[in-house]
Order: C-alpha cells, then sequence, then structure tokens
C-alpha cells in the first residue's frame, strides 16, 4: 500500500464524494455536508476543495444553491491527479542511501530498481480514476 498524506488521502474522499454524485455539475455538495459524510473536519474539506479548485478538478458556486461539483467526468480524473495537487507522487519512493534524493552522477546500487517502482506506480495511478466511485 501507498502511503499518502492526510492532505492526499482526505481529498481522495471528498472526490471520491463527488464521483458518487456526479451528474455534470447539477448537483452539488457543500464542504458541510462532504465532512460529516467522510468524517472530516468542515474546514480541512475546505481547504482541500480550495486546491482541488484551483488545480482545476473542482468547480464552485457560492450562494444557498451553490456548492462544489467534479469539473470532469469522473472518468477523466484519477488518483494521480488528485496525489498531484498535494504531493509529488513521481518520487513515492526514497533512495535509502540518500533520501534527498540519488546523485545522477554516482547513483545508489538501487536507483534503477526505485525509479523502475515509481515509474509503475505512477502508471497504476494514472489509470485509476474516479469512475470506479460512481
Amino acid at each position: 500500500m501507498i502511503r499518502y498524506s492526510k492532505s492526499v488521502r482526505s481529498a481522495i474522499a471528498v472526490m471520491s464524494y463527488l464521483a458518487e454524485y456526479y451528474d455534470d455539475g447539477q448537483t452539488r455538495a457543500s464542504a458541510g455536508e462532504i465532512a460529516q459524510c467522510r468524517r472530516l473536519s468542515k474546514a480541512l474539506v475546505a481547504k482541500l476543495l480550495g486546491q482541488l479548485s484551483q488545480n482545476g478538478l473542482v468547480r464552485s458556486t457560492p450562494g444557498p444553491n451553490g456548492g462544489y461539483w467534479l469539473n470532469k467526468t469522473p472518468d477523466q480524473i484519477s488518483i494521480y491527479d488528485v496525489a498531484c495537487c498535494f504531493d509529488d507522487p513521481v518520487h513515492l519512493t526514497q533512495c535509502p542511501f540518500n533520501p534527498g534524493g540519488c546523485d545522477p552522477d554516482n547513483p545508489c546500487p538501487l536507483h534503477r530498481d526505485f525509479s523502475d517502482l515509481n515509474h509503475h506506480i505512477v502508471v497504476q495511478l494514472k489509470g485509476i480514476t474516479l469512475c470506479r466511485f460512481t
């Protein structure tokens, strides 16, 4: 299992909620509604929705009939897309010899293995879309 930051885990929970009710923006969810359903704090959900909106994954409208909805269809948004809003999933594994990364001119003995692993993880994450939650 990949270990994501709390922000990424929570953002996936938020996006999965929006994917469950996706109908091209007709149904909108409030931060409070999502927070309650996913057992997250409203402040955290609002912060995550702001970041997801800045990255073009979520749209919103204010007011009594306002709320949040997915900016794309669930099959067009991958877990990788969500994670990239908060972390750098390209570097999910770390060099055991130098946590800051291998020196490209003098790579560690595991450099190639970890690079290949990262590549495979990214490919997999790009293939997992929010349509799994619909």
